[in-house]
């Protein structure tokens, strides 16, 4: 089972927490919209997988340093091969959710950076 929000309308932050079941997100969207008695609209999120491109690091490494120096060949670049470079994919994927994690540790939960997608997305009524 996802996990689920009610969806804020003209917010910047399209949602303040994130509820465990959809009927808790629908207690809380009634909750939220009470005065107005307005719909309002629920969903379920879905994780996004995060995965740092190695090809896009190597090619800012190279721009970065060829703006440095006066001479510098890329040539090395055709001898790495897909399996190199797959692993060179998951080492800083690896890094970079470890960053996260660890510069985000004690946050609350809703504060914390999250990268999901909004799906089953449904109108309820008062």
């Amino acid at each position: 089972m996802g996990k689920w929000v009610y969806i804020k309308k003209n917010a910047d932050k399209k949602w303040d927490h994130i509820y465990n079941t959809k009927e808790g997100a629908i207690k809380a969207g009634r909750q939220f919209y009470k005065n107005s008695k307005q719909s309002f609209q629920i969903g379920e999120l879905s994780e996004v997988y995060i995965c740092v491109n190695g090809d896009q690091v190597i090619d800012q490494v190279c721009n970065d340093v060829s703006e440095q120096s006066n001479y510098f060949s890329r040539e090395w670049i055709q001898y790495i091969d897909d399996c190199q470079m797959s692993d060179l994919n998951t080492l800083l994927t690896k890094v970079f959710n470890k960053w996260l994690h660890d510069t985000f540790k004690g946050i609350d939960e809703d504060e914390k950076p999250s990268f999901n997608n909004l799906e089953r997305i449904e109108t309820i009524s008062f």
